[in-house]
């Protein structure tokens, strides 16, 4: 008879026990269309706390870095590289940064930020987590180029993917696929008259927090900010105005909650094996799990169900396990051993 055509019965099926759609402790990238859902993109107030809490700790590191010679050196460029590094940091390892005297150049952000990444290679939360993606930083927004001033006592809004007439750079801003759930930006408040300040903030918004102060003529001023795009409206951010200004908006990246991850599964079978009659104690492995897979369970199964035993299972392995068989009937039986295997695949 074909092995492939009889009725196995299963002695022992054993499962680890594994969350079957985990969410991964994600690391920036590109967002694709399987991880990205536009419709679940709208941050909770933890995540946005989150996000806030990361800009305020980033900005405490960036001052103790721009007291240092070394950070002088390397021009206006270190400081958009070390905030993309630390934004993409949770905060609590940017905490840990701002609290070690150690950390005091680039290198040093550059360093903890790797640690940062090895160490987010774990489950995460769907409600707390946050993915961010750091871009080059570019020009998105500049009122001298298009629109003009804003207005005293007004707001304007813009919308990210359309820089090239926003006075910014064509194409700066623009996510595959989705738009953004948050941006961090730079912006720079010039040509003012008179004191005032800027607001930046989500469309519909009618806060007057400032983002940026201005006290006369011939300043200019300038924040990083982080402003949620609550998708109530086309835009994705307005600018208020107390005082009549031209804005300059600079983004350096976006922020999008983590993804629901499905497991990558695969079930491997290996029905070559056969049990001799009177056998009592026949020990052998299951298949092997590839290289970046882990074994979340393993069958042991025969032919024929009586007389024919499992004695043991050992699941002490990580890529395979193993079943020991006890055959008490006169005949040899054919045995079938299998092994779940699966991954959590990121993005």
């Amino acid at each position: 008879m074909n092995r492939s055509s009889r009725n196995w019965i299963n002695l022992g099926y054993f499962a680890l026990s594994l969350a079957c759609t985990p969410i991964v402790a994600q690391t920036g990238g590109n967002a694709t269309s399987s991880t990205v859902a536009a419709s679940d993109a709208i941050l909770n107030d933890a995540q946005k706390g989150e996000a806030q809490a990361r800009l305020a700790l980033a900005l405490s590191v960036l001052d103790r870095l721009a007291k240092n010679d070394t950070s002088a050196s390397l021009g206006p460029q270190w400081k958009q590289d070390a905030m993309n590094l630390l934004l993409d940091m949770p905060s609590r390892q940017i905490r840990a940064v701002a609290d070690d005297s150690r950390w005091t150049d680039l290198k040093g952000v550059r360093t903890a930020a790797k640690s940062a990444r090895a160490n987010a290679k774990a489950l995460g939360d769907q409600n707390t987590d946050l993915v961010y993606y750091p871009i080059t930083p570019c020009r998105n927004v500049d009122t001298r180029l298009a629109g003009g001033p804003i207005a005293g006592g007004t707001a304007r809004q813009f919308n990210a993917d359309l820089a090239g007439s926003q006075g910014g750079t064509a194409g700066c801003g623009v996510v595959p696929l989705v738009d953004a759930s948050a941006w961090a930006m730079n912006i720079t408040v010039v040509n003012m008259n008179n004191l005032g300040f800027v607001a930046v903030r989500s469309v519909g918004a009618t806060n007057l927090s400032s983002t940026a102060n201005y006290t006369g003529p011939g300043q200019q001023v300038n924040n990083f900010v982080i402003v949620f795009n609550n998708r109530t409206a086309p835009s994705e951010w307005e600018v208020y105005a107390a005082t009549t200004v031209d804005v300059i908006i600079d983004l350096y990246g976006y922020f999008l909650p983590p993804f629901k991850t499905a497991l990558d599964c695969v079930t491997l079978t290996d029905a070559s094996a056969t049990l001799g009659a009177n056998v009592l104690g026949y020990y052998i492995n299951t298949p092997s799990c590839a290289a970046g897979y882990t074994m979340t369970a393993i069958g042991c199964a025969t032919a024929i169900g009586i007389g024919v035993y499992v004695t043991q299972i050992d699941l002490a392995f990580a890529d395979h396990g193993a079943c020991q068989f006890a055959n008490t009937t006169s005949s040899p039986v054919p045995l079938r051993l299998q092994t779940r295997c699966c991954r959590t695949p990121g993005r």
